[in-house]
């Protein structure tokens, strides 16, 4: 189910995220919950880059994003497991903090220690863009919600999750929303 959610819903805003973020020569980059490595694909393939890494906590999505790296001969080395809530980074170590659809998952308690720790990893004035599932018409949320209640698996566990929005302060670092 996680390919079929990710190809349709999720590839299109990956990519104007990545568009957004206008990344450049010479940035640190760390996408945090790399998933399968379908964006981390691309973010490794940016020319000029200093630093890129990829983080998740499972095992098994760590394990895909390796053999799809491995696959287009992008050396692994930069994927590592870590938990969001415990990055195992020091202080502004990057400059572009990517998260995609993970925040949907969450726990409603976890959201402030990962915002905190986003912000704890990215340089003063470092951008986050972070990508969630939005909030639809009624009627479609309806349906969604009406999914996930009865299988998470249908819905790839995900639930719009509206309330990460009060962790984002503007003196930590810019936030760019890409519609």
């Amino acid at each position: 189910m996680y390919g079929f959610w990710s190809a349709m819903f999720e590839a299109r805003a990956a990519r104007r995220a990545y568009e957004t973020a206008g990344l450049a020569g010479g940035e640190r980059v760390l996408e945090v919950a790399v998933g399968g490595g379908e964006f981390f694909r691309t973010l490794v393939k940016t020319a000029g880059l200093k630093r890129c890494v990829g983080v998740d906590r499972s095992a098994p999505m760590l394990s895909r994003a390796r053999r799809r790296l491995a696959s287009t001969g992008i050396e692994r080395r930069n994927l590592c497991r870590a938990n969001a809530l415990s990055l195992p980074f020091g202080n502004a170590e990057f400059d572009i903090l990517f998260n995609l659809f993970m925040i949907d998952l969450l726990m409603d308690g976890d959201f402030h220690g990962v915002f905190k720790e986003f912000a704890h990893v990215l340089q003063p004035g470092g951008r986050r863009i972070v990508l969630s599932v939005a909030r639809q018409p009624r009627v479609l949320s309806a349906i969604w919600m009406w999914l996930y209640r009865c299988s998470q698996l249908m819905t790839g566990g995900c639930r719009p999750a509206c309330p990460w929005r009060q962790f984002w302060r503007p003196t930590v670092g810019r936030s760019i929303c890409a519609k």
